[in-house]
Order: C-alpha cells, then sequence, then structure tokens
C-alpha cells in the first residue's frame, strides 16, 4: 500500500521501542487506508449496480424503440460522466452503419459524424468494433474534433494497449450484440479525468450496452411474432378458400357409394379431388396431388382444377 520513511538528525536516536511504536503506527494506517479503499470499491459497485438498474427500468417501462434507445444515450453521459455517445445502427443488408441518436455533438459535429450512412471502410473504428465483437478503444486528443475519428486505424498490439492504460482520454467503440447477433456500435468519448474510475466505467458501459442490445433484439423478436402471426392468419384464410373448391357433398349415382376424406399435411397443400356431373347420367372423378406441399402447391391445386373444369364444361 506504501512506504513510511523517517529520518532524524541524531544518528542512533531509534531504538527497538521506537521501532516498535512505528510498526505499530504504519499498521494501522495500512488498515486505514486498505479499509478507505474497500469502502471505494464498495460505493462504486453500489453506483454501477444502481446505474444498471435505472437503465433497466427505463427499457422495461419505455415500449418504443427509440424512445428506449434515445433514453438510454441521453442518460449515459449523466449516469458514467462521459462526453458524448453516438449509437450507429447495423444494417447487415446493405453493410452499413447509420446513426440514430447521439448526444454531446455540437451542430458542425453533427453534420460529419451523425448526419450520414457510412459503408464498410468509412469508418475503420466502427468496422473493427464489430469484427472483434468486444469493446475498441484508442486514445485521443482531447482537443482533436470528432471528424479526425474516421481516420483513426484500431489495431491490436503492446504498444498500444500501454497507450490506451495510460491515456488521459479514451473514444470507446462498443458493439451492441448478443453472442454473434451484432445490432449496431456505440461509439462513447471519455470526459476530462477519463482515467479516474476508468475500470469501473467500463463496465457500467458493457452493462448499459448489453441492455441496448437486449432492447433491439427485443423489438425485432416483436416484430417477426407479428409477421408470424399474419402470416398465419393469411394461411388459415387460405385454407378456408381452398376448403370450398373441395366438393361439400357427394351426388347419389345407382350402383355406386361414394365416400371421400381430405386432409393436408400442412395448412394447406396440393391434394385435392372433385366430382363433376357430365352429361347422359354419367360423373366425372377428378383426383391429384400436386408436387411440393404448402402454399405453392394449394395456388398450382386451384389453377389445375379451374382448367380442367373448364375443359369439361367446353
Amino acid at each position: 500500500l506504501g512506504v513510511l520513511t523517517l529520518s532524524h538528525h541524531t544518528s542512533g536516536r531509534y531504538g527497538h521501542e521506537a521501532q516498535a511504536v512505528t510498526t505499530t503506527f504504519a499498521s494501522y494506517a495500512s488498515v486505514a487506508i486498505e479499509n478507505a479503499r474497500l469502502y471505494d470499491s464498495a460505493q462504486e459497485q453500489a453506483y454501477a449496480s444502481a446505474a444498471l438498474l435505472q437503465v433497466a427500468q427505463a427499457v422495461v417501462s419505455l415500449g418504443d424503440l427509440d424512445e428506449i434507445l434515445g433514453t438510454i444515450t441521453r442518460i449515459l453521459p449523466i449516469l458514467v460522466g462521459v462526453h458524448r455517445v453516438a449509437l450507429y445502427r447495423w444494417d447487415a443488408e446493405h453493410e452499413s452503419f447509420t446513426v440514430s441518436h447521439a448526444y454531446g455533438y455540437s451542430d458542425e459535429e453533427e453534420s460529419s459524424m451523425t448526419e450520414k450512412e457510412f459503408a464498410l471502410g468509412a469508418f475503420p473504428l466502427l468496422d473493427f468494433a464489430r469484427e472483434q465483437n468486444h469493446m475498441v478503444t484508442h486514445p485521443i486528443n482531447p482537443k482533436a474534433e470528432p471528424s479526425s475519428w474516421l481516420s483513426i486505424m484500431p489495431e491490436v498490439n503492446a504498444k498500444r494497449d500501454a497507450e490506451v492504460v495510460n491515456a488521459s482520454r479514451l473514444l470507446m467503440a462498443v458493439p451492441l450484440s448478443i453472442k454473434n447477433d451484432l445490432f449496431g456500435v456505440m461509439l462513447i468519448e471519455e470526459a476530462e479525468n477519463g482515467r479516474r474510475f476508468r475500470s469501473r466505467r467500463i463496465e457500467i458501459i458493457n452493462g448499459i450496452a448489453q441492455q441496448a442490445a437486449l432492447a433491439i433484439q427485443n423489438d425485432l423478436l416483436q416484430q417477426e411474432m407479428v409477421v408470424r402471426e399474419r402470416l398465419e392468419t393469411e394461411v388459415q384464410l387460405a385454407r378456408q378458400i381452398q376448403q370450398t373448391f373441395i366438393p361439400q357433398s357427394l351426388p347419389t349415382l345407382s350402383g355406386w357409394q361414394l365416400a371421400a376424406r381430405w386432409r393436408t399435411a400442412r395448412q394447406v397443400g396440393g391434394d385435392f379431388y372433385d366430382v363433376i356431373e357430365l352429361p347422359n347420367g354419367k360423373l366425372g372423378l377428378f383426383i391429384a396431388d400436386v408436387a411440393d406441399k404448402g402454399m405453392p402447391a394449394a395456388l398450382f391445386m386451384a389453377l389445375t382444377r379451374t382448367l380442367v373444369r373448364a375443359a369439361v364444361i367446353e
């Protein structure tokens, strides 16, 4: 914890008793220092838990994803003490980053950093964070404009790690991901005196990023659920329509007994039959099985039945 040094202008003035007293005092001092550090650590841990709880409450209480991400972006500087925050959503289809929320930027800075789409290669720091799928930090000059961040070429080596540890201010790129599913990257610039409580700050930021990723994932799952429910409704309606193509009752024919049962492997399918009354008291039976299953087969079944009926009537 430290070293206690003593000196006296006259040699030989420190005897065994003086050394014992000094050692005892040093022990008391070390215990006091350790207790103070433990107290600070407990306070930091309590604050970290409270900060994450506050973000979790915001996520749970708000229903709209845009509102959730906006709230996270606004309260992050207050909870953690950072200077700027920008949240970039990843578009896998177009392979680009688009800013969705930002805080702490001036109008001029927003024009260069938050009002454009960044394709692969346009913002190497975001690309690197996406590839590594973990927080990437880079030392920056506090007086540098945010537009200079676009030219940062991140790398992993021992020299860079030492620069990060000793840097007075860091730029952090934090992936918003669940396992290997990446939804975006949060770009965070530390405030002044960034080295103070840095390890705890990084812990809180990673926790908040995880909650933001969960909020995005939940929103996507809800959208998929809505689409799935709509599809199920449409398939059910298609089954009802398809059932109208199947004869509801079979005609009676002297000397014959007719019975039929129709059951598709899925909600709709390509198995079907038809009974067509022909001239001169004759009866036409049409039984068919379209290759494949599901909606494509059902559509082909409807087309085939219509064509056959039209041909028979003609």
